[in-house]
């Protein structure tokens, strides 16, 4: 996985924040269609594109349907003592796991975060077992999610393009869940595409062995199926001076009505990156990014003020080292 290319308060223009603005919706789009939206030559928006994607954006990924897939996510956040030699042998471990979609060190209540993709619960009990051996006495505990529900998502924040008046969007299918099997090339095509969103067609038909009109339609097919929902890229929101941090709410049961309001609050909130609920708590779990510490603490007191009936406990995490990130884990193979 490209690491981050970490740049302090990186300064971008007002194209840059244009390019940013028809990545977010549509990170695939063409030098030269690129070109057309902004008055460009197509070698001067592929020059503009290019330094973005190196600065700005680390990876551009296929957003996978995994209910689709018959999958399931589970987000534990982990707690442990562990020696620096340790350590470095389980963040490893993690980086190298084939059923981890994301692996990131915290700083707070927990140690880890870490996301599982898993067939059903059996396998989630077998691998916390295996972890559970793996770290012996520095196992301390672990919480353990089961998100169903995502109420709110967006990968670029808003507060990064305010100053520009442009818009651009780009019709992704809405998804459905009916289940469907994926063949042995369908799922390299994925492991590719999760590697590099930006692949050309021709790359992944080398690397398949396949002819180029067959991989066109197989992507094809997975985006009218919403096997994948969309592309989409994963900013590097540290190189413009943000923190990036979760906030765990542990919840009352709340209304529909109340959803909505979340859903609407959340929507015109410009530091919310994604927000998801889960089903065996109710819990929310918000990733979110802030420039100060002032700025997290007046989200806080926000929210709090909004939601006071619903919410029982707020828990902030700061995320410090992220080793892994892999939409489509290759044990799914």
């Amino acid at each position: 996985m490209k690491k981050f290319n970490k740049v302090q308060n990186l300064k971008i223009d007002k194209v840059d924040k244009k390019i940013l603005k028809i990545i977010a919706e549509n990170p695939r789009i063409s030098y030269t269609d690129l070109g057309k939206q902004l008055g460009l030559k197509k070698n001067t928006a592929k020059y503009r594109l290019d330094k973005l994607l190196e600065k700005a954006v680390w990876k551009i990924v296929p957003i996978v349907n995994y209910r689709k897939l018959k999958l399931i996510t589970y987000d534990v956040f982990l707690k442990c003592n562990l020696s620096k030699s340790k350590k470095l042998e389980f963040e490893t471990m993690l980086s190298k796991h084939d059923n981890i979609l994301w692996a990131t060190e915290l700083f707070g209540k927990w140690n880890y975060y870490i996301e599982f993709l898993c067939k059903d619960v059996f396998e989630f009990d077998s691998i916390m077992t295996q972890m559970n051996q793996f770290l012996g006495t520095a196992f301390q505990e672990y919480d353990m999610l089961l998100m169903t529900e995502r109420l709110y998502l967006r990968q670029l924040l808003p507060e990064l393009t305010k100053d520009v008046n442009f818009e651009y969007q780009f019709k992704w299918n809405q998804p459905n869940y009916d289940p469907i099997e994926l063949d042995k090339l369908d799922k390299k095509i994925l492991l590719l595409l999760c590697k590099n969103g930006r692949m050309p067609h021709y790359e992944i038909a080398v690397k398949t062995k396949v002819t180029l009109p067959t991989i066109t339609n197989r992507i094809n097919k997975m985006v009218e199926n919403t096997v994948i929902t969309k592309f989409s890229p994963i900013m590097m929101h540290v190189n413009f001076g943000y923190s990036r941090n979760f906030i765990h709410i542990k919840t009352h049961n709340f209304t529909q009505a109340e959803k909505v309001k979340l859903k609407k609050w959340f929507s015109q909130e410009t530091q919310t990156k994604h927000v998801l609920r889960a089903s065996n708590s109710n819990d929310l779990l918000i990733y979110a990014c802030f420039r100060s510490q002032t700025d997290l603490e007046n989200y806080i007191i926000a929210i709090r003020n909004q939601f006071h009936n619903i919410i029982r406990d707020v828990n902030i995490l700061k995320l410090t080292n992220e080793f892994k990130l892999d939409f489509f884990p290759k044990g799914l193979l």
